[in-house]
């Protein structure tokens, strides 16, 4: 599949940034699955055996295979700006990275 230069330039970034991450962060958002770019990284990151955390709007529905991969998940109050910090560390102490 030839990709446009843009294209190609995202995808090596993102490889390489997930090769050298402790873990993979989803942020997961109504109309996502509809992005090739994070759903690229959201697979590239279970073909790397990345652990996999999900921070997810309050009330959004995953996927069973979503839920299965997911190494921890946290969700977050979208009205509330703080909500999603507040999420991020919980994620982090119970991934043990913080």
């Amino acid at each position: 599949m030839k990709m446009d230069p843009d294209t190609q330039r995202i995808v090596k970034a993102s490889i390489e940034g997930i090769k050298n991450s402790a873990l993979f962060l989803h942020i997961h958002n109504a109309g996502i699955e509809n992005e090739p770019i994070p759903c690229f990284q959201f697979g590239y990151a279970i073909l790397a055996d990345k652990p996999i955390a999900l921070l997810v709007p309050r009330g959004t529905e995953l996927s069973t295979k979503m839920l299965r991969v997911a190494d921890a998940i946290e969700q977050f109050d979208p009205e509330n700006p703080d909500s999603i910090n507040q999420a991020t560390q919980r994620l982090l102490k119970r991934m043990n990275l913080k």
